[in-house]
């Protein structure tokens, strides 16, 4: 009996057969639509893969034409490669990891246009940014402003004065200070309470000259007419305690407006430079807007990659509900990310050049594999530059201290018309000359910080238009210049990083611009400085004239108090006078009887 069904072999080899090639045909699309959409994710806009291929044994995939679009310029590719080749580990890919020991990137290509415009994925990335992205980068003028200082009655229009707040709230607590006293001052002269107390110290008076029931009763009018006195002078003593408070506060609020306009002055000197106006800050002048230019460029780069270098120690862990069915991940003893690509070596097609370098180290959880991703890349063939070189290290092996580190290195690069400022008053460029540069950038903690070395070799200056006045004495200055040097400093974070230059550009220049120009920031200040004073010259002496008035109460409240004291001290005499009075005729009745009774005793005795 044959113990074999060739029948059911027949038919498991054709069911094999069949599978194994209907996935070698849909395998490929499935891989090719698979990672377009992830990398269009990714990006934010549209990337095309033209093919893929794979080649089962040994596992090896060739990825060609990758069109990454750019989300800033539809029609334009952030990046074209021409081809990915790489080599697979199939047991890692059953553990479900894409290990790659070597990868080769080949013919990269940047900004190239696109056949037809990419589309937006993300939502996070709208037309109206790519529009003004676009606009943005296709304007190459990266003017200076003119060098002439603004006029001053522009500054005074285009600038809000802080003393026209000080002196709205020194008007306002005037006012309210002088409300509250008139309240108070109404309060305390009240003719007719005032008039009663003449009227009762009059009555008093006639009341000392009456019998002596009309008297008594005047010296106990007297001491209740003193209480009331003390009460209106305890009111006059806490309004004055008031009064120094508030001429205490109005004083300092005075001596702060006085003080407004000089400080305004000095605001508006150190918003316009004017305190370092001088050849000093010409090449902030010339070369910041460039730098900025070039840093806004390498931003604008550094956006385009951050989502690639995005790792699994960047992405939170996420509680799920159990579930029947839950892949269960055991210790590993040689553990791995779910992605390494060990080495890639690349060559690039650049304009200025063709590239090559490598990358080491890609990893999506640097934890694990315990090695920072680095990279190089070297010019070779260089067009109107020596050599130029990038390297840099992206080290997320401690979440705490996670850094990028890049330096560039360019040598003897050529220079044709540089353009420094298209200002109307100073069109200025470098017609031609050498430049060797270093920069160094490190970001950590969301903060950049590098510096870039900058040696200006055989430059030649030129000024395309006649101009007059300082202007013309500063692109004088220059035609001497034949070399220079840029000490380029930035910190910060991406978004607003703070731009510090030095050079000795600025001692070339010349003392003679500088008196000259230090001259003309002297003239601005005085003029600003007069025009400010006029201002609010009127207003202080209307505020002094206000504070014035307040002196006056207080006048008023001492000339009330003496009255008042007057009145007291007169009663106090005429009621001690009317006691004494009291007293001797008192005396004088003791002694009348003492004589009486001394003399019916004698005659009693004489008899």
């Amino acid at each position: 009996m044959n113990p074999f069904r060739w029948s059911g072999l027949l038919a498991f080899i054709v069911i094999s057969a069949l599978i194994t090639v209907t996935g070698m045909f849909l395998l490929e699309p499935f891989v090719k639509n698979q990672l377009a959409s992830y990398l269009s994710e990714k990006n934010g806009a549209t990337v095309d893969i033209g093919d893929v291929r794979i080649n089962y044994w040994p596992l090896q995939m060739t990825i060609r034409q990758i069109e990454i679009g750019d989300s800033q310029n539809l029609n334009l590719n952030a990046v074209q490669i021409e081809r990915v080749n790489f080599q697979l580990s199939v047991d890692d890919l059953l553990l479900k990891k894409l290990i790659v020991d070597d990868m080769s990137v080949d013919n990269v290509q940047l900004e190239t246009q696109r056949a037809y415009p990419a589309r937006i994925i993300r939502t996070d990335v709208t037309k109206t940014e790519q529009k003004k992205t676009e606009e943005k980068s296709q304007d190459d003028s990266f003017s200076i402003s003119d060098i002439d200082l603004p006029d001053v009655k522009d500054v005074l229009k285009a600038e809000p004065l802080e003393s026209t707040k000080v002196f709205e709230s020194l008007q306002k607590d005037i006012e309210g200070t002088q409300n509250n006293w008139r309240k108070i001052k109404q309060d305390i002269g009240d003719q007719q309470r005032w008039d009663e107390y003449d009227q009762r110290y009059a009555k008093i008076k006639q009341g000392f000259k009456g019998n002596t029931k009309e008297k008594l009763q005047a010296l106990k009018d007297a001491r209740q007419l003193i209480r009331d006195l003390k009460k209106e002078k305890a009111r006059i003593q806490q309004a004055r305690r008031q009064f120094n408070e508030d001429y205490d506060r109005l004083n300092n609020e005075f001596k702060q407006a006085r003080q407004a306009p000089s400080k305004d002055v000095q605001r508006i000197r150190q918003k316009y430079k004017l305190d370092n106006l001088n050849a000093d800050n010409i090449s902030q002048l010339l070369l910041g807007e460039k730098a900025t230019a070039y840093i806004q460029l390498a931003r604008r780069w550094y956006k385009k990659i951050q989502p690639y270098m995005e790792t699994e120690d960047d992405v939170k862990d996420v509680q799920h509900e159990r579930s029947r069915g839950r892949d269960i991940r055991f210790t590993e003893y040689n553990p791995q990310p779910d992605v390494l690509i060990k080495h890639v070596s690349i060559s690039a097609r650049l304009p200025r050049g063709d590239f090559k370098g490598e990358i080491n180290n890609i990893s999506s959880n640097q934890r694990i594999n315990r090695k920072p991703m680095t990279f190089v890349l070297s010019g070779k063939k260089m067009r109107k530059r020596k050599a130029e070189e990038i390297k840099g290290e992206l080290n997320f092996i401690d979440p705490e201290n996670k850094f990028v580190q890049v330096d560039y290195q360019l040598q003897a690069a050529q220079l044709d018309k540089l353009v420094l400022s298209r200002s109307s008053k100073l069109p200025l460029s470098i017609n031609k000359g050498l430049l060797n540069m270093k920069m160094d950038a490190r970001l950590a903690d969301g903060r950049l910080k590098g510096q870039a070395l900058m040696d200006f070799q055989q430059v030649v200056f030129s000024s395309d238009r006649q101009t007059g006045g300082m202007a013309a004495m500063l692109a004088d200055s220059f035609r001497n210049i034949k070399q220079f040097n840029v000490d380029a400093r930035f910190v910060g974070a991406l978004d607003s990083l703070q731009l510090k230059l030095k050079s000795d550009l600025d001692n070339q220049v010349g003392a003679q611009f500088k008196a000259q120009l230090k001259q003309k920031s002297r003239e601005f200040e005085q003029q600003l400085q007069a025009r400010i004073n006029n201002k609010f010259k009127a207003p202080l002496a209307k505020l002094e004239t206000q504070r014035q008035k307040l002196n006056q109460f207080k006048s008023d409240l001492d000339k009330k108090e003496q009255q008042i004291q007057q009145r007291i001290d007169d009663l106090k005499q005429k009621i001690k006078q009317k006691e004494n009075e009291k007293k001797q005729q008192l005396k004088n009745k003791l002694d009348s009887k003492k004589d009486k009774l001394k003399q019916k005793l004698l005659e009693r005795l004489g008899r």
